[in-house]
């Protein structure tokens, strides 16, 4: 990352046998405390320029891919955590083949999309405003090869602020553009907006699961706070694209069974 000239920590030292690093410091201000109304177009617009970058960059052996067992292992976080550990459903009220059914059409959507360098937590908590003006970008540490509209999901459907479904969508057309520049060719708009709509589904169902396990497990009760928005993005995208059979299943599912 830092080769291609994004900014990130710069390692000054390590002494990897005592476990210690010495790192720039990036100081405080989270891109989260600079957003408002006035503010964050310019401020995505160059959050998702730096996404483009890091989708253009060449991954080096070793950096996993979002492949068909990753997708599934994700989703698998969903039903354990949030259905069984935290609301109580049963085994026998887990509905294994709309799960399966959702999954497969998942991991086609994840697949026929065009691959690049994902940094798979690029949300407001995880990108830094330093002095001179440029993003810093922290907790990279999960990156993956996967499919190019990932991280502006994270960026433009963060689970820890919400933001007009049409301000969403003029941002991603902005980053459809900004990759042609790069000379990457992306489908048409809405189709793009399908495959970041059901991209999003995949995450916040990951997520739903991730932060009741964050409260259960590891006793971090705030990530409650942040599951009614986590909620809104689950809904929206199940209700968006229904009339796609494996989703108009899991919505009908979700919205009798699981939402009362």
């Amino acid at each position: 990352l830092e080769d291609a000239g994004l900014r990130v920590p710069h390692q000054l030292a390590a002494d990897f046998q005592r476990g210690f690093l010495l790192m720039e410091d990036f100081g405080e201000s989270l891109l989260l405390s600079q957003l408002s109304a006035t503010t964050v177009d310019a401020l995505h617009t160059q959050a998702l320029e730096v996404i483009t970058r890091i989708s253009t960059i060449a991954s080096e052996q070793g950096v996993p891919r979002f492949d068909e067992a990753r997708i599934t292992e994700e989703l698998g976080v969903f039903p354990e955590w949030f259905l069984q550990q935290l609301l109580g459903f049963d085994e026998a009220d887990m509905p294994s083949e709309l799960l399966t059914g959702l999954t497969a059409l998942l991991i086609q959507v994840f697949m026929k999309q065009p691959q690049g360098l994902v940094h798979r937590d690029f949300h407001s908590r995880n990108i830094m405003c330093l002095s001179d003006g440029e993003l810093g970008v922290i907790d990279f540490q999960d990156a993956a090869v996967g499919p190019v509209t990932y991280d502006p999901v994270s960026l433009l459907k963060d689970c820890y602020v919400r933001w007009p479904r049409a301000d969403q969508l003029r941002w991603l057309a902005h980053f459809r553009s900004q990759q042609a520049d790069m000379g990457r060719a992306m489908a048409e708009q809405h189709r793009v907006v399908r495959d970041f709509d059901l991209v999003g589904l995949q995450r916040h169902l990951r997520v739903l699961g991730v932060f009741a396990r964050l409260y259960l497990r590891d006793a971090k009760p705030d990530y409650l706070n942040d599951l009614p928005l986590v909620l809104h993005y689950t809904r929206e995208a199940l209700e968006l694209h229904q009339s796609e059979p494996e989703i108009g299943a899991f919505h009908d599912w979700f919205e009798s069974i699981v939402m009362p």
